[in-house]
């Protein structure tokens, strides 16, 4: 039996939206985020599954640059570093795609590469299912220099606030 990049994308945000209603998952969450990724706005709607100490979360976002939309598709794993307190820090590894589309084209195209990211921020939790979220978060790829016939590894920064919501 095969399994698609699409089966498991399906599967991954079924975990993250509704996995506590059918796993062992304490709750389910979606976090909206609004940040800069270097002088580019950034928006990012997230999916979270929480298990304790430890998260599944999806999220799809747009960053709006002056040349190109980049919307970026992750996955990621989140660690709660501390579970007690209003004020809790937090760390994330994942990856994903990025899909680029240049503002400017004469063709509708889109470039899709792989990324990865990891980063770390703090919440700060006002009731049990309503936190603000600061985080910091570094993202790279890999793209195709067709001019100079090379690989050109790309390293962007994202600063973000948002808020949470669990149910």
């Amino acid at each position: 039996m095969r399994i698609k990049f699409g089966q498991i994308v399906n599967i991954w945000l079924w975990l993250c939206l509704f996995g506590s209603a059918t796993t062992q998952a304490q709750s389910s969450g979606a976090t909206l985020v609004y940040g800069y990724m270097g002088a580019s706005p950034s928006l990012r709607l997230q999916g979270s599954t929480h298990y304790g100490w430890l998260s599944l979360e999806a999220s799809v976002g747009q960053v709006l640059g002056q040349r190109a939309t980049l919307y970026p598709l992750l996955g990621q794993f989140t660690f709660e570093l501390s579970q007690q307190g209003v004020l809790r820090p937090f760390g994330f590894l994942g990856g994903g795609l990025f899909v680029t589309r240049a503002v400017n084209a004469v063709a509708e195209a889109m470039i899709t590469t792989p990324a990865a990211c990891f980063g770390a921020g703090v919440r700060y939790w006002l009731w049990k299912e309503f936190a603000f979220t600061l985080e910091s978060r570094q993202l790279f790829t890999s793209v195709r220099n067709a001019q100079e016939d090379r690989e050109e590894l790309l390293i962007f920064q994202e600063l973000g606030f948002g808020v949470q919501i669990l149910w």
